[in-house]
């Protein structure tokens, strides 16, 4: 194991950018993230309740973060568009339509409405 490429990752874990979180958090699977935990919870060096067990705590919550985001990213996969009721993976949070035709058939029909 790596030390140098998981302290990479693991700081990658923090950062803004969703898919960064999720692409760490893999790669950090792939690597052995209950190695990772075993080397962390080895309270050789560190104090009881000192880093180890901060980072096993840090640990803990950046899966539930990963698990959120995927959560998040899987509603942008399982839309229907509103219009032809056709499924369609949206570019956007607030996408409601699957193609521009979509899109323009839905807005000229609101215009339509009294």
């Amino acid at each position: 194991m790596d030390r140098t490429k998981v302290a990479k990752l693991i700081r990658l874990l923090s950062s803004p950018n969703d898919g960064e979180v999720i692409a760490a958090a893999r790669a950090l699977s792939r690597i052995g993230i209950h190695e990772i935990a075993e080397h962390v919870e080895q309270p050789e060096t560190d104090k009881p309740g000192g880093r180890a067990a901060f980072a096993a705590l840090e640990l803990v919550r950046l899966n539930l973060e990963v698990e959120r985001l995927e959560s998040q990213l899987a509603q942008f996969t399982n839309r229907r568009c509103f219009v032809c009721d056709r499924p369609f993976v949206a570019g956007r949070a607030d996408a409601v339509t699957c193609s521009a035709r979509c899109r323009t058939r839905l807005y000229r029909q609101r215009a339509a409405e009294p």
